[in-house]
C-alpha cells in the first residue's frame, strides 16, 4: 500500500462520516440546518481534494 492510496482512503472515509452525519443530523427533529448542510458540503469538498490529489502530476506522464 503506498502512502497516496492510505490517505485517500482516510479522507474518503472522513467524508463518508461527514455526509452521513450531515444527512442524519437534517433528519432530526430540531437539528441545526445550517450545520447539517455544512457538514456535508465539507465532505462534498474533502472528496473533491481527495480526487485532484489523486490525479498524476502535469507532464509527469
Amino acid at each position: 500500500m503506498t502512502q497516496g492510496s492510505i490517505l485517500l482512503g482516510l479522507s474518503a472515509a472522513a467524508a463518508l462520516a461527514l455526509v452521513v452525519m450531515g444527512i442524519w443530523l437534517l433528519w432530526q427533529p430540531g437539528g441545526n440546518r445550517v450545520k447539517a448542510g455544512l457538514m456535508v458540503l465539507a465532505g462534498l469538498v474533502i472528496v473533491f481534494n481527495a480526487w485532484i490529489n489523486s490525479l498524476p502530476a502535469p507532464g509527469a506522464g
